[in-house]
Protein backbone atom coordinates (compact mmCIF):
# COMPACT_ATOMS: atom_id res chain seq x y z
CA UNK A 1 0.00 0.00 0.00
CA UNK A 2 3.08 2.17 0.69
CA UNK A 3 4.46 2.46 -3.07
CA UNK A 4 2.91 4.48 -5.30
CA UNK A 5 0.87 3.12 -8.51
CA UNK A 6 2.60 3.93 -12.06
CA UNK A 7 0.43 5.32 -14.39
CA UNK A 8 0.25 3.50 -17.57
CA UNK A 9 -0.26 4.96 -20.41
CA UNK A 10 -3.47 3.81 -23.08
CA UNK A 11 -3.65 5.52 -26.34
CA UNK A 12 -7.34 6.23 -27.53
CA UNK A 13 -7.62 7.94 -30.91
CA UNK A 14 -5.62 10.94 -30.19
CA UNK A 15 -6.00 11.52 -26.64
CA UNK A 16 -4.29 9.77 -24.07
CA UNK A 17 -5.61 8.44 -20.25
CA UNK A 18 -3.52 7.77 -17.50
CA UNK A 19 -4.48 4.75 -15.95
CA UNK A 20 -2.68 3.28 -12.49
CA UNK A 21 -1.35 -0.16 -13.03
CA UNK A 22 -4.00 -1.57 -9.88
CA UNK A 23 -6.86 -0.02 -12.31
CA UNK A 24 -5.10 -1.45 -15.18
CA UNK A 25 -4.98 -5.40 -13.30
CA UNK A 26 -8.75 -4.88 -12.57
CA UNK A 27 -9.71 -4.08 -15.83
CA UNK A 28 -7.64 -6.81 -17.32
CA UNK A 29 -9.11 -9.39 -15.09
CA UNK A 30 -12.34 -8.09 -15.67
CA UNK A 31 -11.72 -8.64 -19.21
CA UNK A 32 -10.03 -12.17 -19.10
CA UNK A 33 -13.05 -12.99 -16.65
CA UNK A 34 -15.86 -13.28 -19.72
CA UNK A 35 -13.42 -15.87 -21.37
CA UNK A 36 -12.53 -17.97 -18.23
CA UNK A 37 -15.49 -20.55 -16.80
CA UNK A 38 -15.97 -20.81 -13.09
CA UNK A 39 -14.82 -23.99 -11.59
CA UNK A 40 -18.04 -26.47 -11.23
CA UNK A 41 -19.43 -27.00 -7.93
CA UNK A 42 -21.97 -30.35 -7.06
CA UNK A 43 -26.21 -29.30 -8.05
CA UNK A 44 -26.80 -32.77 -6.96
CA UNK A 45 -28.01 -33.20 -3.07
CA UNK A 46 -26.13 -35.18 -1.04
CA UNK A 47 -27.04 -35.92 2.83
CA UNK A 48 -24.88 -37.67 5.66
CA UNK A 49 -26.10 -40.98 6.91
CA UNK A 50 -27.27 -40.97 10.60
CA UNK A 51 -24.01 -42.26 11.68
CA UNK A 52 -21.33 -40.32 10.17
CA UNK A 53 -20.40 -37.10 11.73
CA UNK A 54 -20.19 -33.56 9.98
CA UNK A 55 -16.44 -33.22 10.01
CA UNK A 56 -16.40 -37.04 8.18
CA UNK A 57 -19.40 -35.79 5.47
CA UNK A 58 -17.15 -32.52 5.42
CA UNK A 59 -14.12 -34.10 4.47
CA UNK A 60 -16.02 -36.69 1.84
CA UNK A 61 -17.48 -33.24 0.25
CA UNK A 62 -14.14 -31.65 0.13
CA UNK A 63 -12.56 -34.81 -1.19
CA UNK A 64 -14.83 -35.96 -3.86
CA UNK A 65 -15.36 -32.16 -5.08
CA UNK A 66 -11.45 -32.23 -5.51
CA UNK A 67 -11.68 -35.99 -7.33
CA UNK A 68 -14.63 -34.67 -9.66
CA UNK A 69 -12.82 -31.58 -10.32
CA UNK A 70 -9.81 -34.07 -11.45
CA UNK A 71 -11.90 -35.88 -13.92
CA UNK A 72 -14.00 -33.35 -15.62
CA UNK A 73 -11.46 -30.23 -16.30
CA UNK A 74 -12.98 -27.54 -17.47
CA UNK A 75 -11.21 -25.05 -19.91
CA UNK A 76 -11.92 -21.92 -21.87
CA UNK A 77 -12.94 -23.66 -25.16
CA UNK A 78 -15.63 -25.17 -23.00
CA UNK A 79 -17.69 -21.96 -22.27
CA UNK A 80 -20.63 -23.04 -24.47
CA UNK A 81 -23.95 -23.18 -22.81
CA UNK A 82 -24.56 -27.29 -24.11
CA UNK A 83 -20.76 -28.23 -23.24
CA UNK A 84 -20.71 -26.48 -19.68
CA UNK A 85 -24.52 -28.68 -19.04
CA UNK A 86 -22.29 -32.02 -20.15
CA UNK A 87 -19.27 -31.19 -18.26
CA UNK A 88 -21.82 -30.69 -15.42
CA UNK A 89 -23.39 -33.42 -15.47
CA UNK A 90 -19.78 -35.14 -15.67
CA UNK A 91 -18.78 -33.66 -12.94
CA UNK A 92 -22.38 -34.25 -10.96
CA UNK A 93 -21.91 -38.06 -11.56
CA UNK A 94 -18.38 -38.06 -10.54
CA UNK A 95 -18.81 -36.19 -7.49
CA UNK A 96 -22.06 -38.30 -6.83
CA UNK A 97 -20.02 -41.59 -7.10
CA UNK A 98 -17.93 -40.57 -4.84
CA UNK A 99 -20.08 -39.75 -2.39
CA UNK A 100 -22.18 -42.65 -2.34
CA UNK A 101 -18.84 -44.78 -2.71
CA UNK A 102 -17.73 -43.20 1.12
CA UNK A 103 -21.59 -44.26 2.46
CA UNK A 104 -23.13 -40.76 1.96
CA UNK A 105 -26.91 -40.88 0.66
CA UNK A 106 -27.17 -39.20 -2.90
CA UNK A 107 -30.29 -38.07 -4.37
CA UNK A 108 -30.87 -39.49 -7.61
CA UNK A 109 -28.01 -42.10 -8.05
CA UNK A 110 -28.87 -45.74 -8.35
CA UNK A 111 -26.55 -48.10 -6.67
CA UNK A 112 -25.24 -50.35 -8.80
CA UNK A 113 -27.10 -53.53 -9.17
CA UNK A 114 -25.23 -56.35 -6.84
CA UNK A 115 -23.29 -58.80 -8.37
CA UNK A 116 -24.74 -62.25 -9.93
CA UNK A 117 -25.00 -65.54 -7.94
CA UNK A 118 -21.62 -67.09 -7.97
CA UNK A 119 -22.07 -70.13 -10.03
CA UNK A 120 -23.06 -73.45 -8.51
CA UNK A 121 -20.12 -75.76 -8.06
CA UNK A 122 -19.37 -78.53 -11.05
CA UNK A 123 -20.95 -81.75 -10.38
CA UNK A 124 -18.29 -84.16 -8.46
CA UNK A 125 -16.13 -85.91 -11.12
CA UNK A 126 -17.46 -89.26 -11.48
CA UNK A 127 -15.97 -91.73 -9.56
CA UNK A 128 -15.96 -94.74 -8.26
CA UNK A 129 -19.14 -95.80 -6.51
CA UNK A 130 -21.07 -98.97 -5.28
CA UNK A 131 -22.34 -101.34 -8.04
CA UNK A 132 -24.31 -104.95 -6.80
CA UNK A 133 -22.80 -106.72 -9.76
CA UNK A 134 -19.09 -105.97 -8.68
CA UNK A 135 -19.79 -106.66 -4.97
CA UNK A 136 -21.13 -110.27 -6.42
CA UNK A 137 -18.31 -111.08 -9.18
CA UNK A 138 -15.52 -109.85 -6.40
CA UNK A 139 -17.32 -112.24 -3.61
CA UNK A 140 -16.80 -114.67 -6.16
CA UNK A 141 -13.32 -113.90 -6.90
CA UNK A 142 -12.80 -113.96 -2.85
CA UNK A 143 -14.49 -117.38 -2.45
CA UNK A 144 -11.85 -119.09 -5.29
CA UNK A 145 -8.84 -117.35 -3.54
CA UNK A 146 -8.22 -114.81 -6.57
CA UNK A 147 -9.02 -111.64 -4.61
CA UNK A 148 -8.49 -111.01 -0.98
CA UNK A 149 -10.05 -108.46 1.19
CA UNK A 150 -14.03 -108.15 1.30
CA UNK A 151 -16.40 -107.29 -1.60
CA UNK A 152 -17.04 -104.07 -1.37
CA UNK A 153 -18.53 -103.20 -4.24
CA UNK A 154 -16.17 -100.58 -5.89
CA UNK A 155 -13.91 -101.71 -9.29
CA UNK A 156 -10.60 -100.48 -9.17
CA UNK A 157 -7.41 -102.39 -10.43
CA UNK A 158 -7.36 -105.51 -7.66
CA UNK A 159 -10.50 -106.72 -8.88
CA UNK A 160 -9.99 -105.59 -12.62
CA UNK A 161 -6.43 -107.85 -12.02
CA UNK A 162 -8.27 -110.64 -10.44
CA UNK A 163 -10.63 -111.32 -12.84
CA UNK A 164 -7.94 -110.59 -15.56
CA UNK A 165 -6.47 -113.53 -13.90
CA UNK A 166 -9.47 -115.81 -13.77
CA UNK A 167 -10.03 -115.28 -17.43
CA UNK A 168 -6.67 -116.23 -18.13
CA UNK A 169 -7.02 -119.53 -15.87
CA UNK A 170 -10.39 -120.56 -17.83
CA UNK A 171 -9.32 -119.49 -21.21
CA UNK A 172 -11.91 -116.99 -22.05
CA UNK A 173 -11.03 -113.52 -24.13
CA UNK A 174 -9.77 -111.54 -21.45
CA UNK A 175 -11.27 -108.04 -21.18
CA UNK A 176 -10.97 -107.37 -17.05
CA UNK A 177 -14.79 -106.07 -17.25
CA UNK A 178 -17.39 -107.27 -14.66
CA UNK A 179 -20.74 -108.76 -16.37
CA UNK A 180 -23.39 -110.71 -16.02
CA UNK A 181 -21.94 -113.74 -18.37
CA UNK A 182 -18.31 -114.09 -15.86
CA UNK A 183 -20.64 -113.90 -13.01
CA UNK A 184 -22.65 -117.15 -14.01
CA UNK A 185 -19.22 -118.90 -14.84
CA UNK A 186 -17.82 -117.57 -11.57
CA UNK A 187 -20.24 -119.54 -10.00
CA UNK A 188 -20.19 -122.68 -12.29
CA UNK A 189 -17.18 -123.22 -10.37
Amino acid sequence: MGSAAKPVEFERGKSVKKLSTASAGIIGALLLSGCAMRPLTPTVQVTAPPSKSVSAFMQDESECTALARQQVPVSRATNSGSAREVLQKQFDDAYGHCMDARGNIVEGVTPPPPPPPPAPPPPAPAGPHFEPLVAHVQAELIRLGLLSGKADGFFGPRTRGAILDYEKLRGLPRDGAATPALLDDLKRN
